[in-house]
């Protein structure tokens, strides 16, 4: 994490720093005499657009990676969080898979058992308990006599 804290601070101060170097002349204009408007020359105008779109883009890359470094942050801290919650406990979430934004299948490992439950926003129901392997009664011919039949 401080390899990409020493990365971020380097990039940032390179962009601020280019950024803040780009001259900016104010504008010239000529007094205004009766029926002309003031005249700005066209180059001027057409660098401080560069400056003004530049500064934007820049403050935009250093926002975006701000929220991707975040992100990853928290993302790694749950997953922490989640390990040694599961180190600790009796109750251990062995796989969590979703099937829409509000419902999930969760498979538990409770004192031993394996079991099956699903989550959803009518509430938490219990599917299936998953037999061990030495519980389950495995065929006693082989794979290719299976295929045969």
């Amino acid at each position: 994490m401080k390899k990409y804290s020493l990365i971020f601070a380097l990039f940032f101060l390179a962009l601020v720093g280019t950024g803040f170097a780009a001259e900016t002349t104010p504008a010239t204009s000529i007094p205004s005499t009766a029926g002309s408007e003031f005249v700005i020359s066209p180059g001027d105008t057409d660098n401080q657009f560069f400056s003004a779109f530049l500064n934007t883009m820049i403050m935009l890359a250093v926002v975006l990676i701000l929220i991707f470094i975040a992100s990853r942050f928290l993302k790694n801290l749950v997953n922490t969080k989640t390990q040694q919650a599961n180190n600790a406990s009796d109750i251990k979430i062995i796989e969590k898979r979703t099937l829409s934004p509000k419902s999930t299948l969760y498979l538990l490992n409770i004192k031993g058992k394996e079991i099956v439950i699903a989550e959803s926003h009518t509430g938490i129901s219990t599917i299936v308990e998953v037999p061990k392997a030495q519980e389950m009664i495995l065929p006693q011919k082989k794979f290719s006599e299976l295929i045969e039949d």
